[in-house]
């Protein structure tokens, strides 16, 4: 689904109607300031003398307050409705930015999945600091988790939050996990323009629904460690190397490397080079015991991502898609 979008659009000879729109007043580098009034307003920037449009914000928000679900049907009708009212047709404008995302229900707390989605690489990490949203930036993509639950609870109002609940059946008791791709730079990105009328083309609509699972699926989250069944395997020495093993997958770096650094700084008048071989070799065995049991992750939640995107095998791929 598509949620916060930029527009830009050129207006060649026709003058938009500005009349239905709010003027802030402000002008900003010759860019004059307005309002597109809803349940939540647009931002509007028109330029007489480049002769361009700019339309900013979440059509979803604009029209109901909120945007669970928001479909290509009302994303259509948020169109037609700006298109009747400035006088010019925006399905023939371009994408500067644009934010596609779904909600999966997760079976564990939102904050608990966040801090265990850990990196992606030739991202930055950010956010994470109310523990409701986490997101990793590059040059041209954010991908951004967050609690929908709490979202809600501090951005719907009054009739949008019951019709929230009641009319398009979001449940507050569910731990809802949002995953979002936001297009920074869309035309980099996809190598390409991305138009208005793209956001209606299957095709396109196909690709972002897989970029946003092989995005989340690049994620890395925190995986399942193996505990000892055994309570010979579990002396006191070993509940640091369990914290340890967990805050390995989380901060990134090497658990045995660290240890292994820290063996070489004692003195030798401490441990002799034959005494080193045999703390390694012990090192080797404990590490070998909370090693993961296996790949999986009890955060990742690739599978119900993709239930709900319901993703055709078609023209899923960035180098296939043409308008």
């Amino acid at each position: 689904m598509f949620d916060h979008i930029g527009v830009s659009l050129f207006t060649g000879k026709d003058t938009p109607n500005l009349s239905y729109l709010t003027d802030t007043g402000n002008i900003w580098q010759g860019w004059q300031q307005y309002r597109l009034e809803g349940v939540c307003p647009l931002k509007v920037q028109y330029k007489a003398q480049l002769r361009e449009l700019k339309i900013s914000g979440s059509l979803p928000y604009l029209s109901r307050g909120h945007n669970y679900p928001a479909e290509a049907t009302d994303l259509r009708e948020a169109m037609d409705y700006i298109s009747q009212l400035i006088g010019l047709n925006v399905f023939s404008g371009s994408i500067d930015v644009f934010e596609f995302g779904q909600f999966v229900t997760v079976p564990l707390r939102v904050d608990i999945m966040l801090a265990n989605h850990t990196h992606l690489k030739g991202f930055v990490a950010r956010g994470y600091l109310n523990q409701k949203s986490k997101f990793f930036d590059s040059s041209a993509l954010r991908v951004k988790l967050y609690d929908a639950n709490e979202n809600f609870k501090q951005k719907v109002k009054g009739e949008a939050k019951r019709a929230l609940r009641d009319d398009f059946g979001f449940k507050p008791g569910k731990h809802c996990l949002k995953v979002e791709n936001h297009y920074k730079k869309p035309e980099i990105y996809f190598k390409q323009r991305v138009l208005v009328a793209d956001l209606f083309n299957p095709s396109f609509v196909n690709l972002c629904k897989v970029d946003l699972l092989e995005t989340y699926q690049r994620i890395r989250k925190t995986p399942a460690g193996a505990m000892p069944t055994n309570k010979k395997d579990l002396p006191a020495s070993m509940l640091p190397l369990l914290v340890l093993k967990d805050l390995e997958a989380i901060h990134g770096f090497s658990m045995e490397e660290l240890l292994t650094q820290k063996l070489k700084t004692i003195p030798e008048e401490v441990l002799t080079s034959e005494d080193r071989k045999a703390r390694k070799r012990q090192l080797k065995k404990m590490l070998g015991l909370v090693a993961s049991a296996n790949a999986d992750s009890p955060f990742d939640v690739s599978h119900l991502l993709e239930e709900v995107l319901t993703i055709h095998e078609e023209s899923s791929k960035l180098e296939e898609y043409q308008p």
